[in-house]
């Protein structure tokens, strides 16, 4: 998997430990597929000032994200339990367009 830590993350020592500490996890809830995703971490600041880590994982079909608290990411079951789900995201709405597609050309053919 392809990963990269905007400056943000990878210039604060915490974050950045949190990040490398989870990053196996995604591997591992990715799958085989990892080997083709991108997983981008950036963070911000929530309205109390703590730092959320945002995750975007992209590959050829679309991208999905999540937000994480550096406390989610330490949490192993925690951790990998959200990346199952943005996986599952990411693979949801590929499945959706590829079906809006087929429909499309399905009513076009239709049509003629």
């Amino acid at each position: 998997m392809e990963t990269v830590m905007e400056p943000n993350v990878a210039q604060a020592p915490e974050l950045r430990a949190a990040v490398s500490a989870a990053t196996p996890l995604l591997t591992h809830a990715i799958g085989k597929a990892a080997d083709q995703v991108k997983a981008e971490w950036s963070s911000r600041l929530d309205e109390r000032g703590r730092p959320v880590v945002r995750l975007t994982i992209s590959d050829w079909r679309g991208a999905a994200q999540a937000e994480l608290s550096q406390e989610e990411l330490l949490n192993a079951d925690k951790a990998q339990w959200r990346f199952y789900h943005l996986w599952s995201d990411l693979l949801d709405k590929a499945i959706t367009q590829r079906l809006t597609n087929l429909r499309a050309i399905d009513a076009e053919g239709q049509a003629n």
